[in-house]
């Protein structure tokens, strides 16, 4: 049985709230990418319901910006950054999962396996220059509705501060989810953040190097384990893969200067 399910029932704790397992459960599907309908029919419940169920994790957490919603649930342990990870950077972890384990592992390479390592963020890196060109072709003023989406209490100051209506409103959500290929503000916040993320730059060189480290080190006792079958040592360097992904993922979408509001938005007319 799946962690998730094991925690029905369960009430967890939020920066000083409570979420009930239907609200936790909300949260994980939202953070999926699904849409209010898609959650409704996963949960069995009416959409009356699921607008009440907003309200209520809006209410408990005192405020309506669902990414700061999200980050407080990442934080809480609520939502595990693991489970978040992109289908295509799943892939590029298990390309180099192999190159690791033959090149390092079976080999004894110390030299390779940094080097790996550092391809495998080259590789990250590469996919969301590919995902920047998608993104590129959201105008600025959407990308100013991104910005604001997390900047504001409400709509209706977004709509003042830009000088659009509601119509106008509704035009570029529609635009802007169907451009990035996504269902909610939270997934357009994130595929928008990430293409314009510089996983290896100066400014993150600390940070880097800190996974970097904990990672190579993770590896490395791997070569010393014996009596353990090569998809387990595999599986172990994909893990460590994905953590060391997972955490810069999260470093930059919460934490970094690299963040909505560092994008360097031109004005639009």
């Amino acid at each position: 049985m799946s962690k998730v399910f094991k925690e029905i029932g369960q009430i967890r704790e939020v920066e000083g709230f409570f979420l009930n397992h239907t609200e936790i459960f909300y949260l994980r599907l939202y953070t999926h990418g699904l849409n209010d309908h898609e959650i409704a029919r996963f949960l069995n419940l009416t959409m009356k319901d699921i607008y009440n169920l907003r309200y209520g994790i809006r209410l408990k957490c005192k405020t309506k910006n669902f990414v700061q919603i999200i980050k407080s649930a990442f934080k809480a342990g609520i939502l595990k950054n693991l489970d978040y990870v992109d289908s295509e950077i799943k892939e590029i972890a298990v390309k180099y999962t192999s190159d690791l384990y033959l090149g390092y592992v079976k080999k004894g390479n110390q030299r390779l396996l940094r080097s790996y390592l550092k391809e495998f963020m080259d590789g990250i890196q590469k996919h969301f220059t590919e995902v920047g060109f998608v993104v590129n072709g959201i105008s600025e003023q959407e990308k100013t509705l991104i910005s604001h989406m997390y900047s504001f209490e409400n709509n209706e100051s977004i709509l003042e501060l830009m000088g659009i209506n509601q119509e106008k409103y509704r035009s570029l959500k529609r635009n802007i989810f169907k451009k990035l290929s996504v269902n909610n503000w939270f997934n357009a916040y994130k595929k928008l953040v990430l293409s314009h993320s510089r996983f290896v730059n100066k400014e993150r060189t600390a940070t880097l190097n800190h996974y970097l480290e904990s990672c190579e080190e993770k590896i490395s006792r791997l070569k010393y384990v014996s009596r353990v079958r090569t998809a387990e040592i595999e599986l172990s360097i994909y893990d460590e893969l994905l953590k060391l992904y997972a955490n810069l993922e999260q470093q930059s979408l919460f934490h970094d200067s690299e963040s909505i509001s560092y994008l360097k938005l031109k004005p639009y007319d």
